[in-house]
């Protein structure tokens, strides 16, 4: 059988193996061919098979057709929650790489979206746009009830490096303890993200809410790196000592 890329690909799908036709789809999607874009639309439509039909969601994100488009904004509403995630997480790339002027609009509505996954595929793709309006809607993410998504938001904010995203993140560190649902491990590794960020946006008012973090083993790695890019000055890792020097140069760093 002697089968172009796309029939290829096509023709493994309609296996009765989950893993063989989820795979190629995938890799149909991978091609960037917008000729799949009817047959991968006859799947998602009018296929039996739910499998194929949330692999299908994916596959048409991966084209990068703006034929697509429309679709997937559909799907973010869909009653299967898989093709719902799917959509999430192809659409929004699709709509910033090829410059959808609906781009900013759609992805905003997406932080209001019942589903944590998809808000924070939103948030990334906030993060990814070039535009100055992003900042505050991924401001506003960090008071999320979902750990994942502030995180994204973290990570998106030090990418922009925005001043305004200093003084948030230096409040989120008093509240991050509140949020007993995340879990213990959950709730460090946003504290580790504001640590990092804080560290990279350079501003001194970070020092001071860093330093008690020096006593937590786990963020202490990166509270010394994040001390020393602040300050200028290696005083080891041992809180004591960083408390001590904090109280006797504080003024050379704040006004």
């Amino acid at each position: 059988m002697d089968l172009n890329p796309v029939d290829f690909y096509l023709y493994a799908a309609t296996s009765q193996n989950e893993a063989v036709n989820y795979r190629a789809l995938r890799l149909l999607g991978q091609l960037h061919d917008t000729t799949a874009f009817y047959p991968l639309l006859n799947i998602f439509e009018n296929d039996t098979s739910k499998w194929r039909r949330r692999s299908a969601t994916y596959a048409l994100g991966d084209i990068r057709d703006p034929r697509a488009i429309d679709i997937l904004v559909g799907a973010l509403n869909n009653d299967d929650f898989e093709i719902r995630n799917n959509a999430g997480k192809t659409v929004f790339n699709t709509l910033i790489e090829l410059q959808d002027p609906r781009a900013y609009d759609i992805i905003i509505a997406a932080l209001n979206e019942k589903y944590s996954t998809i808000r924070g595929y939103a948030v990334t793709a906030l993060g990814k746009m070039d535009d100055q309006r992003v900042i505050e809607p991924l401001i506003g993410a960090l008071n999320d009830k979902n750990y994942a998504v502030v995180n994204n938001a973290i990570v998106a904010l030090t990418d922009k490096g925005d001043k305004r995203a200093i003084e948030p993140l230096v409040r989120l560190i008093n509240t991050v303890d509140n949020k007993k649902t995340w879990g213990g491990q959950n709730r460090k590794k946003v504290l580790n993200s504001i640590i990092k960020a804080l560290g990279d946006f350079g501003d001194p008012v970070a020092i001071e809410p860093i330093i008690p973090l020096l006593k937590i083993k786990i963020l202490k790695p990166n509270a010394v790196v994040a001390l020393n890019k602040l300050t200028g000055v290696d005083n080891g890792e041992k809180y004591k000592d960083w408390l001590k020097w904090w109280n006797q140069n504080k003024s050379k760093y704040l006004n």
